[in-house]
């Protein structure tokens, strides 16, 4: 069985997606992609502005106290997702000014996104997390 830094890796560092991409648009539809996370129960909206699952890692888009658009991705990996969401052109659609992903797979956002910016831990949740400022390039 692959680690955990393999999962959703073909070996030659490129990430391979398959399964099918479930939209969310409920606080009880992220729940019921993540059962028994707390985060997930607890700290989003009722209704989510968008969300998505791809096998056990999930995404939704909030809005930051100041207004800005932001989406949390996690999961035991998000790569797939990532790419699923990066090439269907769904970031660059839903414009979120930052991500916010778990410390353990900022590498993963690093490799899949082009981001700028500084990274910042926001301590949410329930592992603390590092954002990053995405730059949609191509």
């Amino acid at each position: 069985m692959p680690g955990r830094g393999e999962q959703g890796s073909n070996g030659r560092g490129r990430v391979v997606v398959s399964g099918v991409l479930r939209e969310l648009t409920t606080r009880d539809d992220l729940v019921a992609a993540c059962p028994g996370d707390a985060f997930a129960r607890w700290d989003p909206p009722d209704r989510l502005a968008a969300g998505f699952a791809l096998d056990e890692a999930v995404a939704y888009l909030r809005r930051s106290h100041s207004g800005r658009p932001t989406m949390n991705v996690w999961g035991p990996d998000i790569g797939p997702l990532l790419v699923r969401l990066r090439d269907g052109g769904v970031l660059s659609d839903l414009g979120a000014a930052w991500i916010s992903v778990p410390r353990d797979q900022i590498d993963v956002l690093e490799r899949t996104v082009s981001v700028r910016g500084a990274a910042s831990g926001t301590g949410c949740g329930p592992t603390h997390r590092r954002g990053r400022r995405p730059r949609m390039t191509g």
